[in-house]
């Protein structure tokens, strides 16, 4: 695989009167130089703006086994990655070594620690820590003790329902996973800083649906961090239809399941 490097590119800001720039282009940018299928800026291009780069892939790159170990007390399997810059390169005088260390989980099917080495940069370390897998309380999708159920004679018995006997407002009932009871769920959207990190996994998000079907509660329980708030936002755009007991609309708790797979 050739040597690559990945850059996002963002124009520079708008001037008064003027419509904003478009971004700067694909080819060589002023200051640059090319090396074989390496881009390599040695000076910020002169209309401003951003850019994020990314280095990887390559002969010069050199990956390694770091074996397997315990992280946060969940098993993981680490692996080394070594991209060197030549001396001069980006008018360096001696080689840049960028090392990349990844902790990958199988069983939670995550990152669980990565570490960047950079000399230009310094080191960046992410780490997922208080990871608990544990069930939710079953006590969340449990009706309180103090409703009583109500129904006439010969309901169905499909859906169990709980009436307030003080207001004769129907409580909220357990609904379980609720996925596949959605008349719409839209997808959430992947975080860059989890695509950076190779997030993904499964996020379980405690929902609360009103009576005319509407997600007013919405609560990560489960997953890992940096896709929680992702999780969080597309559950509450969830569409249901309304839930009745003996034809009076009610209220369901529940949970809905994402699945982020790193691409």
């Amino acid at each position: 695989m050739p040597f690559f490097r990945f850059e996002v590119r963002v124009a520079p800001p708008a001037e008064a009167g003027k419509p904003p720039g478009p971004p700067e282009g694909p080819g060589p940018l002023a200051g640059g130089e090319s090396n074989g299928n390496v881009y390599v800026m040695t000076e910020p291009p002169a209309s401003g703006g951003y850019r994020v780069e990314y280095f990887g892939g390559g002969k010069r790159a050199k990956a390694e086994s770091l074996g397997k170990q315990l992280i946060e007390g969940v098993q993981a399997e680490g692996t080394r990655t070594t991209a060197t810059l030549a001396a001069g390169e980006i008018g360096n005088e001696l080689p840049i070594a960028i090392v990349n260390e990844r902790w990958y989980s199988p069983e939670l099917e995550t990152v669980v620690m990565s570490r960047q080495t950079d000399p230009r940069f310094g080191e960046t370390v992410y780490r997922l820590t208080n990871i608990d897998r544990s069930e939710p309380d079953k006590s969340l999708f449990e009706v309180p003790g103090d409703y009583t159920v109500s129904g006439a004679p010969g309901a169905t018995d499909n859906v169990i329902g709980s009436v307030n006997a003080s207001t004769n407002s129907p409580a909220p009932i357990a609904g379980g996973v609720l996925n596949g009871k959605a008349t719409s769920m839209p997808p959430p959207e992947y975080p860059p800083i989890a695509k950076q990190a190779n997030a993904s996994g499964t996020v379980k998000v405690q929902v609360t649906i009103d009576e005319g079907g509407n997600v007013i509660f919405a609560k990560a329980v489960a997953g890992h961090p940096l896709l929680q708030a992702a999780a969080v936002s597309a559950a509450r755009q969830a569409k249901f239809s309304p839930t009745r007991v003996s034809g009076q609309p009610v209220k369901v708790n529940g949970v809905l399941i994402y699945n982020f797979t790193s691409q």
